[in-house]
């Protein structure tokens, strides 16, 4: 007679050979994270008091289901679910959890996977879940499918609802870019937007549409090759963000030209706390540029402008500006060509810029 899955973790030992009563008391009540063992074993305990978030571990996706599908209904406030890993494990999992919510009770959906088997159904399923907050595809490739793009265009106009869209490592490219173009306008309770490593370019950078998302805070745009002319058609789509917080442009290639372009709006950007431009080619004439503007960012706190091959002038430049700004509480210069002297220079006279300790520390 085959041994029961119960019976074979009982005769293993294990942590989950403790009584459920004990185990509870050690398990962090505001996080799960779902292995096969503990599913198997704990489906009574998890249910009999829902966690806030439930994380589903790599694994058997069909032995979850009938839990996925008992702690959706079971929910009756805030439902959180996470996968990771290969998405032929988990397909089974997600559609199920899906069409368990019946688009009524999930608001936060983060799903981060790299195998395209199947993507397009749950990609569209999501389209039932009106309710959603916050929606993570973080790493999903879907640049990779001809039609990513127009899916990921009809879930942004089933969810009006939005204020946090992670989108990062898609490579949905240019085009992709344009293709959602439309969709803000049905998106304006977006706060938190995250582009960033998705090969915007140079043309997708000016096809940005954000002038509806009245309430955007932050936006990440990391790692898209932007470079100076992407930067110069950029600077067009962020004048009109009056309420951006933090801005993510680190790793464009953007340079002194770029910059200059850049600069100008910045001031209009009136709520700007935090720029990071780390990774580019800025150099001495682009820290100069921003140096000349940083008096009209009235709360910019925090300026990363680390890795940007600066040198003593430019970095002197950037000290006087920062003595004359009311706001500025740092400036992070580190990796950058400053000599020692000059290190040593400005950072006794302007205690706001940080020369090291290098980033690795």
């Amino acid at each position: 007679m085959q041994e029961g899955p119960e019976q074979a973790l009982m005769d293993r030992g294990n942590l989950l050979w403790l009584p459920s009563a004990l185990f509870g008391r050690i398990w962090p009540a505001e996080r799960v994270v779902i292995g096969l063992r503990v599913c198997v074993h704990l489906h009574r305990e998890l249910l009999a008091n829902v966690p806030e978030i439930l994380l589903v571990k790599n694994g058997q996706a069909a032995i979850y289901e009938d839990l996925v599908k008992d702690f959706i209904r079971a929910s009756h406030t805030t439902v959180k679910l996470r996968w990771a890993g290969e998405f032929g494990e988990t397909n089974v999992l997600v559609r199920a959890a899906l069409r368990s919510a019946l688009g009524e009770h999930l608001k936060q959906v983060h799903i981060a996977y790299r195998g395209k088997a199947e993507k397009r159904s749950v990609v569209e399923l999501l389209t039932t879940c009106t309710a959603l907050t916050s929606l993570g595809l973080r790493g999903t490739w879907l640049g990779d499918d001809p039609d990513g793009a127009e899916m990921l265009t009809k879930v942004l106009g089933a969810c009006t609802t939005l204020t946090q869209l992670d989108l990062r490592g898609n490579f949905i490219g240019d085009e992709g870019v344009g293709k959602l173009r439309e969709v803000p306008a049905g998106c304006t309770s977006l706060s938190h937007v995250d582009l960033s490593l998705n090969g915007i370019g140079r043309w997708g950078a000016g096809w940005l549409s954000l002038e509806e998302c009245k309430q955007l805070s932050h936006l990440s745009l990391g790692a898209n090759n932007i470079g100076d002319a992407g930067a110069g058609r950029l600077a067009g789509v962020l004048v009109d963000c009056k309420t951006l917080v933090h801005v993510d442009l680190s790793a464009n290639w953007i340079g002194c030209a770029g910059l200059g372009s850049l600069a100008w709006v910045l001031g209009a950007c009136e709520a700007l706390s935090h720029l990071d431009l780390r990774h580019n080619t800025i150099k001495n004439a682009g820290a100069g540029r921003l140096a000349g503007v940083l008096s009209q960012c009235r709360r910019l706190a925090h300026l990363d402008l680390s890795e940007n091959i600066i040198g003593d002038e430019g970095a002197r430049r950037l000290a006087k500006a920062a003595e004359a700004s009311s706001s500025l509480r740092l400036i992070d210069l580190r990796l950058n060509r400053l000599s020692p002297d000059g290190e040593l220079e400005i950072a006794n006279a302007c205690g706001l810029i940080r020369v090291w300790p290098p980033l690795c520390t």
